[in-house]
């Protein structure tokens, strides 16, 4: 009925997904609350800080190490004794720290998308599900009020 990547809530109850495959069936009586919360769409965000810094920072000292040798580069290419071999070298010298900043900005933009989430509590374990496919397809209060009929069925 509604279905993500990460979740399957059906008549049945709710099965947690991996690669579309149920890895973990809840029953319906066994939740004891659940709640719809905003958070983020990445889990470990301060990791993916971290490196995306330790990318931009690299990216910065190559851009400062190689600023004298991007003036100086059309000068090397009309020396007689320049090969191809040398040209495609010296593009990837070129070219590699652009692609390390474009990577930097690209995992600081994806940590920073934000995401509802479906929290689940039973008497177990607390799972948090992103269900931010279910909310741009527009189905997010229809899921709400489904997991209301069902879950608070089942406690009566």
């Amino acid at each position: 009925m509604y279905t993500n990547d990460f979740v399957s809530i059906n008549e049945n109850g709710i099965d947690l997904l991996r690669n579309r495959f149920p890895y973990k069936h809840i029953e319906f009586s066994s939740v004891s609350n659940y709640s719809i919360i905003d958070g983020y769409l990445l889990r470990n965000r301060l990791v993916i800080f971290a490196f995306a810094s330790l990318l931009l920072l690299t990216s910065i000292l190559l851009f400062k190490k190689e600023i004298p040798f991007y003036s100086d580069f059309i000068d090397f290419s009309i020396h007689p004794h320049f090969h191809f071999y040398t040209i495609r070298g010296l593009g990837l010298l070129l070219f590699l720290p652009i692609f390390i900043l474009a990577l930097g900005i690209i995992l600081i933009w994806q940590a920073l998308i934000k995401s509802k989430i479906l929290e689940i509590t039973t008497q177990e374990k607390s799972f948090y599900i992103r269900i931010r496919d279910i909310e741009r397809k527009g189905e997010l209060e229809g899921m709400k009020n489904f997991l209301k009929s069902h879950i608070y069925k089942v406690k009566t």
